[in-house]
């Protein structure tokens, strides 16, 4: 028997929408709102209290006495993934979402992503996509558009790997409860929690349905140039290994070369950064990881994933310490020089490229507290970066004055760059060659 949209034939909700609240008392009036909004309503919300230290637990038991359908609950701070681990716990629908304290949705999101559920009973993912929306009042479409249509897992897990229709964010997706099944949020992750379990969560799912309806609003808080500096505790790096190390890939050669080439270029970054930020806070860190590359040498020259001079620079990463951090000084300090000149010469210094190498660029130049103009992203281009106060398209660049471009992306789109930029007349740029490892 199908369950009926509105709930006439069961008392039971069909949907629990699970959200984790943790110091949220400016935004979390408008997510509430425009969850009880929803045309659809046979739906159970959880509000999670995660210890907040200021008035959201009032503002979750107020909504708690005013809709029978808000359930609340308070516990001593435990982090976003216990906390979702416990909203599935307490859960009662067949059917789970998880939204975020400081986004909101439009309000016709839930009925059409539910219905398309359940009369489709079979599926057991609906991935809907989502906007960018920045405190300024612009709103931007993250992903490209495509047909509405059923996928292979295998082809769900290589759209999110690439995020060019849709990511690994648990925001844009419903998933049946029975998925959740001895899959349950890993609690140790600090940072990428939604991707480890979405790797699990797609493997498992027989059917997902892509529905590109983009109703949800993804709110941009960090909308400034200090908000891209490096994190150490919440590296991407754990999230990556956690899902390599459970071999969920293992019989998709494909994929585990992606994660292998991705955590390769993500330790490199990191150890990178930690290098030039707090080497002696982050030693034991920086060691733990080039241990983990060390181990996938073996994986990784098995399945190919690596070219001749990455696996010297793994072998360098992964063995000896001294020569590693020798490695990067040279290039930092010679890069660091170079910027100097350059700002003696050019009137402007510009990254060209706001995505995570450019951002790890400008963390350069704020540490040697170097002039950057800002950054420039290609004309057309569809995704805003999350730094928006400080960036243009290429258009926009004043030709009148001297420019130069220091190009923030990684080997394979130094090209394109490179190509844009002499197709518009401009002659002077630089590409790190240590973004190459990014």
């Amino acid at each position: 028997m199908k369950h009926n949209l509105y709930g006439q034939i069961s008392k039971m909700p069909v949907l629990s929408i699970i959200v984790p609240v943790y110091n949220l008392e400016r935004y979390l009036n408008r997510c509430i709102e425009s969850i009880l909004g929803q045309t659809f309503e046979n739906f159970q919300l959880i509000l999670i209290d995660d210890g907040s230290i200021d008035s959201s637990g009032t503002i979750c038991d107020y909504y708690g006495t005013k809709d029978s359908r808000v359930q609340v609950l308070h516990q001593v701070n435990l982090g976003v993934s216990a906390t979702r681990n416990k909203g599935i716990e307490c859960s009662n629908g067949s059917y789970i979402s998880f939204i975020d304290g400081d986004d909101w949705i439009d309000k016709d999101f839930y009925d059409t992503l539910m219905k398309k559920l359940l009369y489709h009973q079979d599926i057991d993912i609906i991935v809907s996509g989502y906007k960018k929306d920045f405190s300024d009042g612009v709103s931007v479409q993250n992903f490209k558009q495509s047909n509405a249509r059923m996928l292979t897992k295998t082809q769900a897990v290589n759209m999110m790997l690439k995020r060019q229709y849709f990511s690994w964010e648990l925001c844009d997706k419903i998933y049946k409860k029975t998925l959740f099944n001895n899959c349950l949020f890993n609690n140790k992750l600090l940072n990428g929690e939604d991707f480890s379990i979405n790797c699990r969560l797609f493997t498992k799912a027989k059917k997902i349905y892509y529905y590109p309806l983009n109703a949800y609003h993804y709110y941009m808080r960090a909308n400034s140039m200090t908000h891209v500096l490096y994190d150490g505790k919440k590296t991407f790096l754990d999230a990556i290994d956690d899902v390599l190390s459970h071999n969920i890939f293992e019989n998709n050669e494909r994929i585990k070369r992606y994660l292998l080439h991705r955590y390769f270029k993500c330790c490199a970054l990191n150890i990178f950064q930690m290098f030039f930020w707090d080497e002696l806070y982050y030693k034991k860190l920086i060691l733990w990881h080039m241990k983990r590359l060390y181990f996938y040498i073996n994986i990784a020259r098995e399945t190919d994933s690596f070219n001749k001079d990455e696996l010297f620079l793994i072998g360098i990463f992964a063995k000896d310490y001294v020569a590693c951090k020798n490695y990067f000084v040279k290039n930092y300090n010679s890069f660091c020089d170079y910027l100097k000149k350059l700002i003696n010469i050019y009137d402007n210094v510009y990254i060209y490229g706001a995505g995570i190498v450019g951002q790890h660029i400008y963390a350069v130049f704020f540490r040697e507290k170097i002039k950057c103009a800002g950054f420039v992203i290609s004309d057309g281009q569809s995704k805003t970066p999350l730094v928006k106060d400080n960036f243009f398209y290429l258009s926009q660049i004043d030709t009148q004055k001297s420019n130069f471009f220091i190009l923030g992306v990684d080997n394979k789109n130094k090209k394109i760059l490179k190509s844009t930029l002499i197709r518009n007349g401009y002659k002077n740029y630089y590409w790190p060659q240590f973004c190459g490892l990014f």
